[in-house]
Formats: C-alpha cells, sequence, structure tokens
C-alpha cells in the first residue's frame, strides 16, 4: 500500500472521529468503504498503521472505489468576508471551515481543501486542527516534508489526547 493510500485511511478516520459529520452529508458506511479500500478491517489497518508495521500489498480496492461515495456534496461557500470581526463566532467558522476541508480531503478535491485550510489558519493559524487537515492533504499529494511541517505544527498546538493519538499516527508515516 503506498503511502498516499495509508494518508487517506487517516482521512476516513479523522472524518470519522468528527462528531456527526458522516450524518451531516448522509455518507456511506465509512467502516466497510475503509475496509473496501485498505482490503481488511479498517481499525485493523490504522492499528497497522499507528504501530509503523507496513501494510504491504493488500487485496483493497485503493482509490477505484472513490466512485462509490457519489458526487461530492454541495457545502455553503464561506468567504472572508463573511467571517468578518466578531471573535464570538471564530471557533465555530473555524472548525466549521475545517470540517468542510475534511469532506473535499475524502472526495479528493485537493484545490477546495485547501481553499478551506488556508481560510480557516487566516481565522485561528494558531490552533491545531486546520494544520493537521494540511498535513493529511500534503500526504495524500506525496509531499511527505512539507506533511511533516503541517503535522508536527499540528501535534504542538493540539490539547485533546485523542487528537493528538490520531496526529502521532500520521507523524509515523513521514517520520
Amino acid at each position: 500500500m503506498h503511502v498516499e493510500e495509508k494518508f487517506y485511511l487517516l482521512v476516513i478516520d479523522e472524518f470519522r472521529a468528527q462528531p456527526g459529520l458522516s450524518e451531516e452529508i448522509n455518507v456511506l458506511d465509512l467502516q466497510d468503504y475503509g475496509a473496501r479500500f485498505a482490503g481488511m478491517q479498517l481499525d485493523q489497518a490504522l492499528d497497522q498503521i499507528a504501530r509503523r508495521e507496513p501494510l504491504g500489498v493488500t487485496k483493497g480496492a485503493g482509490f477505484k472505489i472513490l466512485h462509490e461515495l457519489g458526487p461530492e456534496p454541495q457545502e455553503q461557500p464561506i468567504k472572508v468576508d463573511d467571517i468578518g470581526i466578531d471573535s464570538a463566532l471564530m471557533p465555530a467558522v473555524y472548525e466549521q471551515l475545517c470540517r468542510q476541508a475534511l469532506i473535499n480531503l475524502l472526495w479528493k478535491n485537493f484545490s477546495a481543501a485547501l481553499e478551506k485550510i488556508n481560510l480557516a489558519k487566516y481565522v485561528r493559524d494558531e490552533w491545531a486542527f486546520a494544520h493537521y487537515a494540511l498535513g493529511l492533504l500534503r500526504g495524500l499529494d506525496g509531499e511527505l516534508g512539507r506533511a511533516h511541517f503541517e503535522l508536527y505544527l499540528a501535534m504542538n498546538r493540539e490539547p485533546l489526547l485523542g487528537a493528538r493519538q490520531r496526529i502521532e499516527r500520521a507523524l509515523g508515516l513521514v517520520r
């Protein structure tokens, strides 16, 4: 399995970790999709990635099944002008931008994901989620040095244990 495919499994895992995101866009069962993508149970593949064990050649379908997700969901556009100056709204806007970036990454729409990530970083560059999403994007794109940089920033800014563990798993792919 190529490193880009491993990063895609991490995108699926992060997508699952976000409360209500699958239901919000009515996406298919990501457990099953991830298992067919990897050729093994999704959590088993993620555990092997965490232990830095090679997944080797799998019988998974890989990116060939991307079409099964269906069309990418329509999103509510967020413009810099919409962000405004109201600091009370900033955390919600930041989270919405990062979650939309994850949706774009699941569909491998890198340009749309990068746009959301850059807006999120404009809102709160000192927070971790946007840097983690950018690290995943860079890993999916095969830019492992740039992925390492963003994942390292995310790790140093993330206070939550579960998120730190997911970031650490991604860092293991670029060390």
